[in-house]
């Protein structure tokens, strides 16, 4: 899954927090998103390590947790 579909999928739980994904509804959100800038991606991409280096927690980035980024580790720091 590209970085810009998880960035659209995460939008999507973020506005409906207790809706389950399926895979119709996957294909809706993709297809009719509209693709994110590179200054939402590059903001998407700092709370992701946030959360995946325990920082940050909220509802819906627990769901992302549980889901999409289920067994991502945060990237390593050189």
């Amino acid at each position: 899954m590209t970085f810009d579909q998880q960035y659209k999928i995460a939008q999507w739980m973020k506005k409906k927090p207790e809706a389950k994904l399926s895979e119709k509804r996957l294909g809706k959100i993709l297809r009719k998103s509209p693709l994110p800038s590179v200054r939402e991606l590059t903001a998407f991409h700092i709370m992701q390590q946030q959360v995946l280096n325990g920082k940050y927690s909220d509802e819906w980035t627990n769901r992302l947790s549980e889901t999409i980024w289920k067994g991502l580790e945060p990237d390593p720091v050189y």
